[in-house]
């Protein structure tokens, strides 16, 4: 196993665990709430995150051309289409409501279901066309920018933005393999990798603290 794949499988397993424990304390926050809809909204988010974090860092962590390498390579593209409608849901459902948060939220939904089937048939097409259909998913929140940011304080705002920055970045620095600095040890996909952390984490920080 080179070594890079193991720095990649590194910086998700890690997080992955980071994870579990935001979750965690997502959840609890909904308890103390007593509502139903955060709770829920909380763990759905959690879980999705969860989810991409193990199933990423379990792929590269699998034998180079084995049948369970190609199983985990999908559930990974996979898991990034639940993550991100994932993280849709406490937005939606807390921060929009009412017609045009569950018009978003069952949009990002079916496209995350419909990425599920072109991810399992089409696992080795182009990397810009499935990275673009991410990113698109991603977006489509800027349609619902105003009322977003009505209701959601500026800074919860700013974190969504940042968060949605970070995963633009990296998705195309995944997209276009560059910068990659050191081919062997630190590349382009571990760099992509730190900039999915700070997206998540700044999307963590703002369904937590503003929502």
């Amino acid at each position: 196993m080179k070594n890079r794949e193991i720095i990649s499988a590194l910086t998700h397993l890690i997080f992955g665990f980071v994870a579990i424990f935001l979750t965690f304390i997502s959840i609890k926050k909904g308890v103390q709430l007593k509502s139903a809809k955060h709770i829920v909204s909380y763990a759905i988010f959690g879980i999705t995150m969860i989810s991409l974090y193990f199933a990423s860092g379990s792929y590269h962590l699998a034998k180079k051309g084995s049948h369970k390498k190609i199983i985990l390579k999908k559930l990974d593209h996979i898991m990034i289409f639940f993550l991100i409608a994932g993280t849709y849901t406490p937005f939606c459902l807390i921060t929009l409501q009412g017609y045009l948060g569950w018009f978003i939220l069952s949009a990002v939904w079916i496209i995350a279901l419909f990425g599920v089937f072109f991810k399992i048939y089409f696992i080795h097409a182009p990397r810009y066309l499935y990275t673009g259909i991410y990113l698109i998913m991603g977006w489509i929140i800027i349609f619902a920018i105003y009322p977003l940011y009505k209701n959601l304080h500026i800074y919860g705002t700013y974190l969504l933005l940042s968060g949605g920055l970070f995963y633009t970045i990296g998705a195309i620095i995944y997209a276009i393999k560059k910068p990659d600095p050191i081919p062997d040890l630190f590349g382009f996909h571990e760099i992509w990798h730190i900039f999915v952390i700070l997206g998540t984490f700044c999307h963590f920080l703002s369904i937590y603290l503003y929502t």
